[in-house]
């Protein structure tokens, strides 16, 4: 994680993803995906820019197209912050 990486709540990671928040709370109790976060506290936070990596290094179904689309989303949300 970057010092400017931009913390993202289960939610708003679920949203980036396409998937439910359940999804990302089932795969961090379970250790079943290797999706990187953090807790502050009591509070789970995910790096903007490891969902990025993650989803250009495990996505195999995601359209190329789609894919560029959501890279584009977290790049923008990740300068954003800056």
């Amino acid at each position: 994680m970057t010092q400017h990486s931009k913390l993202l709540t289960t939610d708003e990671a679920a949203a980036v993803l396409k998937l439910h928040p359940d999804t990302l709370r089932h795969w961090r109790s379970t250790g079943s995906v290797d999706l990187p976060y953090i807790y502050i506290g009591r509070n789970v936070r995910y790096p903007a820019d490891q969902l990025a990596d993650y989803l250009t290094h495990n996505a195999r179904r995601i359209p190329p197209a789609e894919l560029k689309r959501i890279r584009t989303e977290i790049q923008e949300e990740i300068r954003g912050e800056e």
